[in-house]
């Protein structure tokens, strides 16, 4: 039996921006192709994330009712973020260490996001 590992960076999925997977696996489906170019709503996020304050904290958490909750590179891509996959479930308590993520991406777990949830060490 092998134990499935974290992706580098974290684990979450953006779900107001309409990119995110709620209940895939972070492996499954992702290729190499450029990312898509963002919609409306996604460049809409983007300017509020830029106006949104940084949180203080860096452990980010997903609070919602899935069994894992994803974003993956080209999600973050598609909002002007880089960051690798990252994927919140069971194994790794459904929080994840955001203390080498861009501001961007805590600005977005924290006020964009409503399944997550960014607090302090």
């Amino acid at each position: 039996m092998t134990t499935p590992s974290t992706p580098t960076g974290g684990g979450a999925t953006p779900s107001t921006a309409g990119t995110t997977t709620s209940t895939g696996d972070a492996a499954a489906g992702e290729t190499n192709a450029p990312a898509p170019e963002p919609t409306p709503e996604q460049e809409a996020v983007k300017v509020q994330i830029e106006e949104a304050e940084t949180p203080k904290g860096k452990i980010v958490s997903y609070i919602g009712h899935c069994k894992r909750k994803t974003i993956t590179s080209a999600d973050w891509e598609a909002l002007g973020i880089t960051l690798d996959t990252v994927q919140w479930n069971a194994l790794n308590g459904w929080k994840i260490d955001g203390s080498d993520w861009p501001d961007e991406a805590l600005k977005y777990a924290e006020h964009m996001d409503k399944n997550l949830k960014v607090t302090e060490k």
